[in-house]
């Protein structure tokens, strides 16, 4: 039963694994921050902390959207995945215990 798990393992590992590369290039600049002091509330841009300013932004095109809606897809394919095997190792553990139990 568990050599059946490998492909969603490698799966798991292969998601994990481009999700950390995306992480690791994605830019450290923040927009901008809602900074409280006291009963004041500010808002603050990147710049005031001497952050460069951010480049302006170019409209998506389709290629890009289609990574995208594919991006989505596999999430969606992989939660609805990890949602059976636990669910799914959830009940195969709970007739063990009550076979076990004598029930």
């Amino acid at each position: 039963m568990v050599e059946n798990l490998t492909g969603f393992l490698e799966r798991s590992q292969s998601l994990s694994s481009r999700a950390q590369s995306l992480t690791s290039r994605a830019p450290d600049a923040p927009g901008a921050t809602l900074v409280h002091r006291g009963s004041d509330a500010q808002t603050v841009s990147p710049q005031a902390f001497g952050a460069a300013p951010r480049p302006e932004r170019q409209p998506v095109n389709g290629d890009q959207m289609d990574k995208v809606i594919q991006s989505l897809g596999m999430m969606f394919d992989y939660s609805i995945e990890t949602q059976m095997v636990v669910r799914g190792t959830t009940q195969v553990s709970g007739a063990a215990n009550t076979l076990l139990r004598g029930q």
